[in-house]
């Protein structure tokens, strides 16, 4: 029985909602990551509307857990968890620098792909893939860092492309090579990448989804203040 996941994207200035089903993936129109909280649960009811479905048939929630904008991430994964846990349904969750490798194989096809996302700061986030056919392959760790520090042996990277904001805010610090920067994640990658996570039981209850930071002063900020609410 075929699949149906509803995939969730935030993390950029972009954000997006799409629909898998059956090897087919519905894609909403992009709307700025602002109006995340309250586009996205009226996105998800149009599209699954589009793809004939109701949220009851849905069989797990794939979101993009970072890394990305703080903002951003937090709201996917708040909406990912509330999907989760009103239809008891597993999240998928989904690295957003894996989805901008899927989004730029989807254009160019298989190789090998260096995706640098802006972290403010005058810092990127950095992950390097190998694409062939549906396959993803990472060629390194999710990575925190100044731009001027990213060194790509090029024994191991040959003929990559570059992909993500980072590249065309950081040419003058970044490795010299060819990039396209306007390839961001969208919830589509998510959907096909949250399908092949979920075949391989790479899912979790949705009172367990955690966001990726990678700034780990952030992440313990959050969690501090998540205790003080609480009274811990």
């Amino acid at each position: 029985m075929p699949s149906a996941i509803i995939a969730l994207e935030t993390a950029t200035e972009q954000a997006s909602v799409a629909v898998y089903y059956d090897g087919e993936v519905l894609l909403s129109d992009m709307f700025a990551s602002r109006e995340a909280a309250a586009r996205v649960l009226d996105e998800t009811q149009i599209l699954l509307h589009k793809a004939g479905l109701s949220r009851q048939q849905l069989d797990a929630v794939a979101v993009g857990r970072g890394p990305g904008s703080f903002t951003g991430v937090r709201v996917a994964i708040a909406l990912a968890q509330g999907l989760g846990l009103g239809l008891d349904i597993p999240v998928v969750p989904v690295s957003t620098l894996s989805a901008t490798a899927r989004v730029a194989a989807d254009e160019h096809g298989d190789g090998q792909y260096a995706v640098a996302l802006d972290a403010r700061q005058n810092e990127i986030y950095f992950a390097a893939y190998r694409v062939h056919g549906d396959v993803l392959e990472s060629m390194s760790e999710e990575s925190l860092m100044a731009p001027e520090a990213l060194s790509l042996d090029a024994a191991r990277y040959q003929d990559y492309l570059g992909v993500g904001h980072a590249w065309p805010r950081y040419t003058a610090q970044l490795p010299p090579n060819r990039f396209e920067g306007h390839h961001l994640p969208h919830a589509g990658a998510t959907a096909v990448l949250g399908q092949q996570l979920l075949q391989r039981g790479h899912s979790v209850a949705a009172d367990a989804l955690q966001p990726v930071y990678l700034r780990n002063k952030v992440a313990q900020t959050i969690a501090e203040r998540a205790r003080a609410l609480l009274g811990q």
